[in-house]
């Protein structure tokens, strides 16, 4: 095993499928593996996982099928090789090795990092995100508009209610003020339940949060997109 490990293992196997693709193309092999399409595909399929065959599919469905793959794969075909663009989400600029407060190690992604890699693959002009282009930090938080709980995890009365009235003071929208699962957080963190890199990033530089106190919680259907749980080490601006 590599240093990288798996996202190593990422890379090697996009080389692996790129030198399919040239090895085929150089010794003209692909005519002969059209007309073995269907025989090479009963002798691998128990290996194949793909929406574009339902093994299950009456015979003359399966061969409508197995011709739109071929179709597509000849198509793959005239695309000119320094055009493909490529691309593994790993360390160090897209996924952090984190400590968790209990201790756990986990990696955690960077999604600002991984959307700009995103875009350098799917757009051929300009990138897609961030969608809001403004040069003030706040105001960029403003008009994200995301749904901030404020939790007390230091057990200090009254933390969450005037931390909550000073960020609406700024203009950021709370919509949650409580107690957070436990009070004896001695570091405050920030979890994103949705993807909000601009309050994120905004009540990370407010706090002086390091990377480590940030969490990504993916949580498509939560009623909050950020949790900022207020701890030991918590005071206001």
């Amino acid at each position: 095993m590599t240093e990288g490990g798996d996202f190593d293992r990422a890379e090697r196997q996009q080389q692996v499928a790129l030198a399919i693709r040239d090895r085929i193309m150089g010794f003209n092999m692909l005519p002969t593996l059209v007309v073995k399409a269907p025989t090479l595909y009963q002798q691998l399929k128990s290996g194949i996982k793909t929406n574009l065959i339902d093994p299950n599919a009456p015979p003359d469905q399966l061969v409508k099928q197995l011709q739109q793959v071929i179709s597509l794969g000849l198509l793959a075909m005239e695309i000119d090789p320094s055009t493909i663009q490529k691309g593994v989400i790993g360390p160090p600029d897209m996924v952090i090795l984190s400590i968790l407060p209990t201790g756990a190690e986990v990696l955690k992604p960077v999604p600002d990092q991984i959307r700009r890699l995103r875009d350098e693959i799917f757009t051929s002009t300009s990138a897609i995100t961030p969608s809001i282009s403004v040069d003030d930090p706040l105001s960029a938080a403003v008009l994200e508009g995301a749904r901030v709980a404020v939790l007390n995890g230091a057990g200090i009365e009254g933390l969450a209610g005037q931390t909550a009235q000073y960020l609406e003071g700024l203009g950021l929208n709370v919509v949650e003020v409580g107690n957070a699962d436990r009070l004896d957080y001695a570091r405050t963190l920030i979890i994103d339940y949705t993807g909000n890199p601009y309050t994120r990033q905004y009540l990370m530089d407010l706090s002086n949060l390091t990377e480590s106190q940030i969490l990504s919680q993916s949580d498509p259907g939560s009623d909050r997109d950020i949790a900022l749980i207020l701890g030991a080490d918590w005071s206001l601006p």
